[in-house]
């Protein structure tokens, strides 16, 4: 039951984080741009709303798989994200969208594999979904929301770091 409620806790989490990118790109994007000379960046905007929730759903994802022991398929979707993100830089290279291309293999890169991490704990899912409840979600949110706080710092300078790279472009 808890694992559950953190499961769906987290996927809402994700979904307003990306809804609340979207407003404040959607209203100050040319300033935040500006702000951080990433003028260049503008256009794809709604690609950042996407690979964050990409990024957070896959995340909570592989959590699961893990705490289920889907090793075997863990591994699959890492392979997945590696071929399926060359194969999008290739594409769009030879295509002429570079920049774009490579933004678009991170989101890809990003969201390959949800779908199979998904598929392998449908069943788990769909018998525990009848325990999910807005109470207990307040109540472990409330309970574990120094977890956080601990790991956001590294978070943001591990992601920093490998988003580096695409600022240069």
């Amino acid at each position: 039951q808890t694992a559950m409620n953190i499961v769906a806790l987290s996927i809402l989490l994700s979904l307003s984080m990306s809804v609340v990118l979207g407003l404040i790109l959607l209203i100050g994007s040319d300033y935040l741009f500006a702000l951080f000379s990433a003028e260049a960046l503008a256009p794809y905007r709604w690609l950042l709303v996407i690979g964050l929730f990409s990024n957070g759903l896959y995340s909570t994802l592989l959590a699961w798989s893990t705490r289920e022991k889907h090793f075997a398929t863990i591994a699959k979707t890492k392979i997945q994200q590696s071929v399926s993100s060359t194969i999008v830089k290739v594409l769009f290279a030879l295509l002429g969208y570079k920049p774009m291309g490579l933004l678009v293999a991170q989101v890809v890169s990003l969201s390959a594999g949800t779908r199979a991490m998904f598929a392998v704990s449908k069943e788990e899912f769909l018998t525990s979904k009848r325990f999910i409840s807005k109470k207990r979600m307040i109540f472990l949110a409330k309970r574990y929301s120094h977890f956080p706080r601990y790991q956001i710092v590294s978070k943001v300078l591990l992601s920093f770091s490998v988003q580096l790279p695409l600022l240069f472009v």
